[in-house]
């Protein structure tokens, strides 16, 4: 599956892909699974369904401990590594404002 996948990306988006490998790293779902301890080996964190979506994910501060906040993909906006990074920048943003 690996080479089948890399060498999709060759033929379409990057020519001389495998030329340019000097160490590859395979991870499967369970590999994330005995990594990460994400459910099931998923790499998005939570199930993205309607009620886990937007607002209604895991917020970035917690409502209780003054100074517990929280980053990832399994927290607000959501999962990928855009939600990712927006989610570290909105963490980043609440603790700058609550050192003030």
């Amino acid at each position: 599956l690996k080479y089948r996948i890399l060498k999709y990306i060759e033929k379409y988006y990057m020519p001389n892909l495998f030329k340019n490998i000097i160490i590859s790293k395979f991870f499967t779902p369970l590999d994330f699974n005995n990594v990460s301890n994400n459910f099931n080996g998923t790499s998005f964190s939570i199930s993205p369904n309607l009620l886990q979506s937007a607002l209604l994910r895991i917020h970035n501060k917690d409502k209780i401990l003054k100074n517990l906040f929280f980053v990832g993909s399994g927290t607000h906006p959501g999962a990928g590594i855009p939600g990712v990074l927006n989610s570290a920048k909105i963490t980043s943003e609440i603790v700058i404002k609550n050192l003030v």
